[in-house]
């Protein structure tokens, strides 16, 4: 097992490097499971709206939507166990890249560079956006689908709601 207790034993280890790029690439892979799982649920939603228009019967387009409604939370689940996943091991990538490039080091390059060096995960955010990081606005973004399927069902099953007048 590889200590991450900051020593100079732990610089001289090769192993910690490999640790290292293995935790990044494990990040990497949650991270891009997070955001297929994104870009399906777009895809779903779009076909749920787009059905609920087609069928051209009120009661099934309400079907649809509470359909896509459950659908899109399920897929809402996983995005936020990747979420998890993806940052369980951020406190030992963090200390790991310390080692790696202490503090002083990164400091000395932030002037330097004048960026943050690529060993960092990443820079606090500013205090006055936080909201507009990306796990905040996946939140925002399936909330507002689920909202929407359900007022468009209820609209649905009252029979307020456009559906193609082709078709029924």
């Amino acid at each position: 097992m590889v200590s991450v207790s900051g020593t100079v034993e732990d610089l001289v280890n090769p192993g910690i490097g490999n640790l290292y790029r293995a935790l990044i690439g494990l990040r990497t892979h949650h991270d891009r499971m997070l955001w297929s799982r994104v870009q399906t649920l777009i895809v779903v939603q779009g076909a749920v709206i787009a059905g609920s228009y087609a069928v051209g019967d009120h009661r099934l387009a309400g079907i649809f939507l509470l359909g896509g409604m459950l659908l899109s939370f399920v897929i809402y689940e996983l995005v936020v166990k990747d979420q998890r996943d993806r940052d369980a091991n951020d406190p030992i990538i963090e200390r790991i890249g310390e080692l790696l490039l202490p503090l002083d080091v990164v400091e000395e390059l932030r002037g330097s560079l004048n960026r943050a060096p690529l060993m960092r995960m990443s820079a606090t955010p500013p205090r006055w956006r936080p909201f507009l990081r990306g796990k905040y606005l996946i939140r925002m973004v399936v909330w507002a689908f689920i909202v929407f399927d359900v007022a468009l069902g209820i609209l649905h099953f009252l029979g307020k709601a456009p559906v193609n007048p082709t078709i029924g």
